[in-house]
């Protein structure tokens, strides 16, 4: 195995299992009055998903915040009480936690491109749905990673993606 992807899994192993919960520890430290009332939201959301559509609705109407001071994955429930606001990261999890809902196992990816690019998102395991930013794509073939290749490309030409540049690298942990 190569040693820069060995690497590069390490970090983002340390990433997830260390400062994810810090941070978002440190967010729910200043916001906890609101986590009650948050959780319950939470439990609506989950009750109201019920079908691909349920999903497709939720997902457009997430708002993208960028994190420029402090960059981290929000859990959930944090995204949630931000009034659906986040970045790819955050998208990604919460897809990840709506695709749940209903059933469906996902995993979340990172995808790094030239030129220090890099993106999240969440894919279904079975190849079907991917949710990117707050949108929502259906794989229309059985060629994944070349219709995902084709995605990123038609919608982020000025990344200049090469498909011999980037790579996918499946995050070890389940969480939401």
């Amino acid at each position: 195995m190569n040693i820069l992807l060995v690497y590069f899994q390490a970090i983002l192993m340390f990433i997830s299992f260390f400062f994810v919960p810090v941070s978002n520890f440190g967010y729910w430290l200043f916001h906890f009055p609101s986590y009650n009332f948050t959780i319950k939201q939470k439990c609506e959301v989950k009750k109201n998903i019920n079908t691909i559509e349920d999903i497709k609705k939720q997902i457009y109407q997430l708002k993208y915040e960028d994190d420029f001071s402090f960059q981290y994955e929000q859990y959930v429930t944090t995204t949630i009480n931000k009034g659906l606001k986040g970045d790819c990261k955050d998208f990604a999890r919460f897809g990840k936690f709506l695709f749940n809902c209903i059933g469906i196992e996902s995993e979340i990816y990172y995808l790094v491109g030239q030129k220090n690019w890099k993106h999240v998102v969440c894919i279904t395991k079975d190849k079907k749905y991917m949710i990117s930013g707050n949108t929502f794509y259906e794989f229309k073939t059985n060629y994944f990673e070349t219709e995902l290749y084709n995605y990123f490309l038609e919608h982020y030409k000025y990344y200049y993606i090469f498909k011999d540049d980037w790579i996918l690298v499946r995050e070890f942990k389940n969480g939401t």
